[in-house]
């Protein structure tokens, strides 16, 4: 079924979440009063990604279309909350509670993309499931892709190739997701002693297998993903399930 389009102006808006060269963000009260997210993407390309995904399972679905003058949008649930917030709190979790969530990028690398910015703050609480947002970052893949601009917004979750500029792979949005799967059986985030910044960059460059201290099942997981082995779906959920063997909570 098409989705519906609307006004912003027919819409209520609460308050203005983001606003960057990324795009902007607003919290709204649709037509029924009820809270939603509405985001007019920086470029038409996230745009259209956010179309492309739709209906895939574990992507934050679209509620409508959204237009102001010239600036198309979409609309998305408003979610309970962020996997960031959860972890800056020191919540704990069962890493198979991201399932959703790797079944998502599985999908979207099955479609010859990559999501390039897999981190805790693109993983969103709704209807008591996790969901994966944001594609500004997105580019479709090929063999030896580079992005000239740097890749993934937030170093702490990043790749060590994709720190270093190098060739691409989906392999590396897989080891973010790990670090993600790592952070939430520990109710900490990796590397939790070192502030953002160029040393951080340079640790997680020289050393990215140990982003926790006394965490034996770290060092084989990350090392699977930094050898870009072609990681299938199969494997990424037996190692997902294996982590909540592995580190109990």
């Amino acid at each position: 079924m098409p989705l519906p389009e609307i006004d912003f102006l027919e819409l209520n808006m609460l308050s203005c979440l983001g606003h960057s060269p990324n795009g902007l963000v607003y919290e709204v009260l649709d037509r029924d009063r009820i809270r939603r997210i509405v985001k007019f993407p920086g470029t038409a390309w996230e745009r259209q990604l956010h179309l492309e995904f739709d209906g895939v399972p574990g992507v934050m679905p679209l509620l409508a279309r959204v237009r102001h003058a010239d600036s198309p949008g979409v609309m998305m649930p408003r979610g309970d909350t962020d996997l960031h917030e959860r972890l800056r709190v020191g919540d704990r979790f069962p890493a198979t509670i991201l399932v959703p969530v790797a079944r998502a990028i599985d999908a979207i690398h099955q479609r010859g993309f990559l999501h390039r910015d897999v981190h805790p703050g693109n993983f969103i609480l709704w209807e008591g499931a996790w969901y994966l947002i944001d594609f500004g970052l997105s580019r479709d893949f090929s063999a030896g892709f580079r992005c000239d601009n740097g890749s993934h917004a937030v170093i702490r979750f990043a790749a060590p190739p994709q720190l270093q500029n190098q060739d691409e792979h989906p392999d590396d949005d897989w080891y973010s997701f790990f670090l993600v799967a790592l952070a939430v059986r520990h109710g900490a985030f990796p590397w939790d002693g070192q502030p953002n910044g160029p040393p951080l960059l340079l640790q997680k460059v020289r050393d990215p297998l140990h982003p926790f201290v006394d965490c034996p099942a770290q060092e084989a997981l990350l090392a699977r993903c930094v050898a870009r082995p072609g990681l299938g779906l199969e494997e990424v959920l037996a190692r997902l399930a294996a982590l909540d063997e592995l580190i109990p909570g």
